[in-house]
Formats: structure tokens, sequence, C-alpha cells
């Protein structure tokens, strides 16, 4: 008979030295700070960092509206890093943009309750914080109206409810309600088509470490982040699960969301109904002092939008889309007529609003690196600059 060995235990035990550093004489929201600020370089780190752990900190069985953390910037900037701390925190694996509309929404019903016995007796089935973690998404993904949908519906508990047929006369309801960390390389946020999602969105810029300059404002130069290889990360589940299972937490959250209610805040309506919860959430766990310095936190922040993010032109996002798909398919010239089709594309999909002129067009294609040539038979193409 073969031997039995406990490999699990095994590899906790390999792993217990590589922990992260958990300062118990300091608050929650102040160690998400600090691992943060330890395995991360980004810009307009004074901002960026305590928005991140706020948001980290969110109890969704408490909240009635979460925004979603969409991690936005190149690649090698850190995002699948930042989203493999939320994941670790809930227990949950990353999805991918092959994943299926049915098996995000039945997963994240799933996830949202557990069995647990009630004081009388019987088992009922309880909320349990959640975060849904989405690695990378991309236009295609999007491009799917209930996917899209499952993402503007489900940042707010009254409107988290959808309803699907099963069979003739029959519908199952489904809550999708939960925070959402959204990584991608792409600018889908500035897309006019995704606009609506973009109103739901809090936007953390990310760039590489050996990118960053005194202008961005990081929180480290010249000095690398820590590396998070075989770091185990497993731990923040207990922090943060212990934290939201205390009563008093739980009703200095209700406390403090009143007192965010009261708090001036200069920003549109639409966007202050994002940050309510999230403040609050921030201010329990100590991410921030308080609820002004929460309030200032954010002010600055969507002031910094436009810094923070450098938008470009619908054509330039439509252009990019294109010639992404240009480049996969190994093509070094393009014809007009494939241009043309792409862009009549772009019109009936409501991404752009018109045709735009044709000086534009070769402008933004100039700035893309490609130009107008012509062919030896004197045709028109598209080239590489």
């Amino acid at each position: 008979m073969e031997q039995y060995i406990d490999f699990a235990s095994l590899r906790q035990e390999f792993s217990d030295d590589l922990t992260i550093a958990w300062n118990e004489s300091i608050s929650l929201g102040q160690n998400a700070l600090n691992i943060f600020d330890c395995y991360f370089s980004l810009p307009y780190a004074k901002i960026q960092l305590p928005l991140l752990a706020a948001y980290w900190s969110l109890p969704s069985t408490l909240c009635n509206v979460v925004p979603i953390l969409f991690l936005d910037g190149a690649e090698g900037s850190g995002k699948s890093n930042i989203s493999k701390i939320f994941a670790n925190t809930h227990g949950v694996q990353p999805y991918s943009v092959a994943t299926t509309y049915a098996s995000l929404r039945n997963d994240i019903d799933t996830y949202r309750f557990k069995d647990v016995e009630h004081p009388n007796g019987y088992m009922v089935k309880q909320e349990k914080n959640f975060c849904l973690v989405f690695d990378n998404l991309n236009r295609e993904t999007l491009s799917n109206e209930n996917l899209l949908t499952l993402f503007l519906s489900g940042y707010d508990r009254n409107t988290a409810n959808i309803s699907i047929s099963i069979e003739v006369g029959k519908n199952k309801q489904f809550n999708t309600f939960c925070p959402k960390v959204v990584s991608s390389i792409h600018n889908l946020l500035d897309e006019k088509r995704f606009r609506e999602l973009k109103r739901r969105c809090i936007r953390i810029s990310t760039k590489r470490a050996d990118m960053l300059t005194d202008a961005d404002q990081p929180n480290r130069r010249g000095l690398p982040p820590k590396s998070m290889e075989l770091t185990n990360f497993l731990w923040l589940k207990n922090h943060f699960t212990k934290f939201w299972m205390t009563y008093e937490n739980i009703r200095s959250f209700g406390q403090t969301v009143k007192q965010v209610i009261k708090q001036p805040l200069a920003i549109s309506a639409n966007r202050r109904v994002i940050y309510v919860d999230l403040i609050a959430a921030g201010v329990v766990t100590g991410a921030w002092e308080s609820v002004t310095a929460a309030a200032e936190t954010v002010i600055e922040y969507e002031n910094s939008l436009a810094k923070l993010f450098q938008t470009k032109s619908s054509l330039c996002i439509v252009l990019e889309g294109f010639l992404e798909k240009v480049a996969s398919l190994g093509h070094e010239s393009i014809e007009p007529q494939l241009l043309r089709g792409c862009l009549s594309t772009a019109i009936i999909e409501g991404q752009l609003d018109s045709q735009p002129s044709f000086k534009t067009i070769e402008e933004e294609m100039f700035n893309l690196g490609w130009k107008r040539a012509r062919k030896n038979l004197g045709n028109w193409h598209w080239v590489k600059a």
C-alpha cells in the first residue's frame, strides 16, 4: 500500500515563511495601504493607494452601491498582481476573457451565499462578502450584451437582479451585486459605447516601474517594489473576514455611511453615489483618518482624471483596435476598403457619431505609425511609416 502524504499541509508549511508582513498594532486599512505600497509602484500614489486600500476593505454584505475597480495600464504594469491581492482575499480565481456569461452569473450567485445554522436550529442561506476578479478584459468580451449588462447592473444592490428564462413559463432570478475588480490593457473606458460603464468605475492608472518619472508623483522612484513571487497572501482573507464579522465594526460602518451622506462632496451626483460605501469602508478600517480626509482624496482624484488618463479620440480608439487585429494577422499593409469597412462598422455600433474626414483619418493613422503610399500599379494602400 502506498504511503499517504498530505501535500496541502506541506505546501502550507513551505510557504509559512513567505507570508505577508502584517502589523497587529495598526489598523486593517493601514495594513492594506502598506501592502499596496510595498508591492506596487503607482503614479499619483497619494491619491491612488488609499483608493485601492479602501476598495480592498469593502464589505459587500453591508453595501448598497459599489463601484467597479478598473485597473488600466500597459502590459507589465502590475494589474494582474493587484488583481491577485483581491482574489486571495476572497478565495476566488481571476476570470479570463474566455469566461462565459452563464458561468460568471452562476458563480457570482453561488459565491455570494453560504449555508449557516440559524439560532433556532434550521439551515439558512447567509450572504457573505465577495469580490469578482476579472483579468485582462477586452473589447470582444464587453461586446457580449449580457456580460455588459451584468457589469452595468451589478454595481447597485437595487438593480442587480437579473431574470432569465429556464423553460417555457418559468424564470430564474440571479443577483449579481458585488464589488468587481477588472484589468485591461485597452482604453475601453474612453470608448463612447462604454460611457455608462465608465460612470460606474473607479479607474486606477498603472505604469511600469521603469517608466515612472517624478512628474507621475509615484510612491517609489528607482527603488523597485517588493517581489510577489512565491509570497503567500492567503492570510489576507483571515484578517478581512475577522474584521467584518465583528459587530462593533459593522455598526461603525452604518454610522459612518450616515456621516458620508452629510459630507459635502463637490462632484457630480451620479459620481457621488459610488463613493458613499467606499469612503465608509476606508474610514472604518483606517485607510483614511476621517470622512473629511477621504472626501479630499476623492475630490483630488476626480479633478486629476485628465492627468491620470490621457483621453483619446473615439476615432483613435477605433483605429487602435483595428490595427491590433491587423498586427495579429501579420499584415504589413492595409487595403483602403478594409479601413472603410472598419469605420462603417464603428458607426453602426455607435463607436463613432459620423464618418470622419479623410484628413482626420490620415492624421490619426500617422500618429499610430501608418501612412498612405502608392503600390507599383499606382493604387493607394496603408503601410507602416
